[in-house]
């Protein structure tokens, strides 16, 4: 079924040997509340969509897999702050598109991994992103746009490839007084890439 949290409560949750936040269905996150979610291995997860549309706090942390991962789309708005972070795994990742909006403000961190991964597309509207991982920032399949977005992405992959933003199949669109600072380091580094 689905999950959904909504007002200006509190939710903690931890696990250690599993996921914090499971649903098999979707999962909402909405209103003024904070989330904290801790988990062995994803912090939020669902088998649907996840949509945060929250003014609040949400804290998605993982050990093994991802801080916030969902099956389907990835929506971020109502102007909140979200902060993921793996030790093992992706930061951020969706099965189809991800989409942060509406003055949302996003902190999200791989210690192993891509920070942000998408198998459609990423569009920042209007918001701001803060992402830092390895190998990879941003990879995301379809396309990466930036529309009156902050944004500030930094890779590391010491003697191997790092890539700032990546896309395989589609453009990387930055416009309407975007602010992008992008950086790689590794060996063989591109901060903005695409092999469309």
């Amino acid at each position: 079924g689905n999950i959904n949290i909504d007002g200006a409560g509190s939710v903690n949750a931890t696990s250690t040997g599993f996921d914090a936040i499971n649903a098999g269905g979707d999962l909402a996150i909405k209103g003024s509340g904070n989330v904290n979610a801790t988990g062995a291995s994803d912090g939020i997860r669902a088998n649907g969509n996840i949509t945060i549309d929250d003014s609040g706090a949400v804290t998605a942390r993982a050990t093994k897999d991802k801080g916030i991962g969902a099956d389907k789309n990835l929506t971020i708005k109502g102007g909140g702050t979200v902060e993921a972070s793996s030790a093992d795994g992706e930061a951020l990742w969706s099965g189809d598109n991800i989409n942060i909006s509406d003055g949302s403000q996003v902190k999200a961190s791989s210690e192993e991994d891509a920070t942000i991964d998408g198998k459609n597309s990423l569009t920042v509207t209007n918001a701001s992103l803060n992402a830092s991982g390895v190998g990879y920032g941003i990879y995301v399949y379809k396309g990466i746009t930036f529309d009156g977005a902050t944004v500030t992405v930094r890779a590391s992959a010491g003697n191997d490839e790092a890539s700032a933003l990546f896309t395989d199949e589609d453009d990387i669109v930055i416009k309407n007084g975007s602010i992008v600072d992008a950086f790689a380091e590794g060996q063989f580094s591109t901060p903005i890439f695409t092999r469309n």
